[in-house]
């Protein structure tokens, strides 16, 4: 073989593997789903020593403003699941806790606790445009967002 041959194919391999590289990203790009990160941190008394489920879902404000406690939590037990529940976890007392739920792209959210006893503030509302992470308190028998520790960026929550 002359130089001129294996100087074209040593040419057609790296373009081929930049070709393949750039095939790869472009489709694994496409796979990354984006994440908002609910951290709660319950006093060692809250929900009387006892653990809270702790339930993310897309929820309108109409939908929040209508929504029971009783509704909330027929979603953890039910067979056939709300496809609006984002994510749900067990916080225990004391112990604190971090969920990760998927990114909805246009629907603001909602984060329930599931007390043995619920206070007024039982739930809370977050509103669109959703940053990356937020920061909550469980006091007695009540989420308490905790502003300070909530991270101002938003949109990109990867």
């Amino acid at each position: 073989m002359n130089r001129k041959k294996i100087r074209n194919i040593a040419v057609r391999a790296k373009v081929g593997v930049l070709l393949l590289a750039l095939l790869l990203l472009v489709v694994t790009s496409g796979c990354t789903k984006k994440s908002i990160f609910i951290h709660m941190k319950p006093r060692a008394d809250a929900n009387n020593g006892r653990p809270v489920y702790v339930v993310v879902r897309e929820a309108s404000k109409k939908d929040f403003l209508t929504q029971y406690y009783d509704d909330v939590a027929a979603l953890i037990h039910a067979d056939n699941r709300d496809e609006e529940v984002l994510g749900w976890g067990i916080v225990l007392p004391g112990e604190m806790k971090e969920l990760k739920v998927p990114w909805p792209e246009e629907s603001d959210i909602a984060i329930y606790g599931l007390f043995t006893d619920p206070g007024s503030h039982w739930k809370v509302r977050v509103p669109q445009p959703l940053k990356k992470g937020y920061w909550f308190a469980i006091e007695g028998n009540n989420l308490v967002e905790r502003i300070d520790k909530s991270e101002e960026e938003t949109g990109d929550g990867a």
